[in-house]
């Protein structure tokens, strides 16, 4: 078992107070690790806080 937690597009976009547009160019840009399932976009939340907003980023991850 992984000690990644990850967060769908949606959920890391809201907790860390980004638009879901903006979320979608940081990870176009190589900015934040994503893990794909399927067609899910999952976002490791190491690389949310790694942005410099780990203040706005809660932790209440979605299971995946």
């Amino acid at each position: 078992m992984s000690s990644s937690i990850f967060l769908a597009r949606k959920h890391a976009a809201t907790r860390c107070g980004i638009s879901l547009p903006i979320l979608d160019k940081l990870i176009r840009e190589g900015k934040l690790d994503v893990v794909r399932v399927g067609r899910r976009v999952l976002v490791r939340r190491e690389s949310l806080e790694r942005l410099g907003r780990p203040s706005m980023c809660k932790r209440h991850p979605v299971q995946a």
